[in-house]
Formats: C-alpha cells, sequence, structure tokens
C-alpha cells in the first residue's frame, strides 16, 4: 500500500509538472547558431520563454517540454517519411535507434558511393538536431554502412572519431 501510495504520489508531481508548463533547456551550439541564422532556418519561429547568448557563441532556448516534444516528434516523422524514399538501390535497409544516434545503412555496395556519402551528411544532420533538441547537444552520432551480402562494414562514421581527426588537422 505505501508502495501505491508513492506511486501515486509521483505520478500526481509529474501531472503538476506538465500543466504547469514544465521547461526544457536547449542549447544550440556556437556553429550551428550562426549558420541557422544566416539560413533564416530552425529557431526563427519557434516560441521560447527565455533566450540567453552565450559567451561562446552558442544559444540557449528555455522552452515549454511541450514544445520541445513537438519539435522532436515532427523530426521523427520527417525522418519516418524520408526512409522508405532512401531505400532505393544500392541501399537495402535502413535503420537507426530512437534518438538518431546510430545508423545502419545496409547496401549492395562494396564501397561507398556519392549517393551514399550524401546520405551520410542527412543522417548526421538528423542526428544532430534531433539530439540538440532532446538537450543532448554533445551526443556522439555512429553511421555505419554494412554490405548485404558479405556483412563487412563498408564504411564507418564516427562523430567523436571526426572531431578528433578536424581539431588535429585544424587545431581547434
Amino acid at each position: 500500500m505505501k508502495k501505491l501510495k508513492s506511486l501515486i504520489a509521483l505520478l500526481m508531481a509529474a501531472c503538476l509538472l506538465v500543466s504547469c508548463g514544465a521547461k526544457a533547456t536547449i542549447t544550440i551550439p556556437a556553429n550551428m547558431s550562426k549558420a541557422m541564422a544566416s539560413m533564416d532556418v530552425g529557431t526563427k519561429d519557434m516560441k521560447y520563454e527565455s533566450k540567453t547568448t552565450n559567451s561562446d557563441g552558442s544559444i540557449t532556448y528555455e522552452i515549454t517540454v511541450e514544445q520541445q516534444e513537438e519539435i522532436l516528434k515532427m523530426i521523427r516523422e520527417a525522418m519516418e517519411k524520408a526512409v522508405p524514399e532512401m531505400q532505393k538501390d544500392p541501399i537495402k535497409r535502413i535503420d537507426y535507434n530512437s534518438d538518431f544516434t546510430k545508423f545502419k545503412i545496409t547496401t549492395a555496395s562494396t564501397s561507398m558511393t556519392l549517393v551514399e556519402s550524401l546520405m551520410t551528411l542527412v543522417f548526421y544532420i538528423y542526428g544532430l538536431v534531433y539530439t540538440i533538441y532532446d538537450g543532448k547537444p554533445d551526443a556522439r552520432i555512429v553511421i555505419e554502412y554494412v554490405n548485404d551480402k558479405s556483412g563487412d562494414v563498408v564504411k564507418r562514421f564516427d562523430s567523436d572519431e571526426l572531431k578528433k581527426e578536424f581539431e588535429e588537422k585544424y587545431g581547434q
């Protein structure tokens, strides 16, 4: 009975938070905020409770949890709609996890084609944007292309490794 009372109290507290307009914090990294502003996309029409420009150039928004959930839902729906259109030869199957941090593309290719290379950008952008709006801007995104016949990894992209290579090459 005590556990049931605790569970009911917890559920009531959660309902109060939602009904009171619980807040979510989203930070757009500096390099993305500049690009989004120059392209006039992303946060232009976003309704927010507060906006803070940080010293590093990133921008932190405070929005309601409901708004955050709606944004995440729109991103998920866009991906669900896009995936079937991308599954054309040589792409056999596209799998991804619920937070868009892991993508597995099964392909007939044994080396990357131009189309597959371009698709990598699409997956990375979806993952990056989703994780930012999910409040996890530093999430690791991994994209793997696997040959459908052999099961061998054709190419693997890891955002952490790419960042490290970029920093080593350009010193940033």
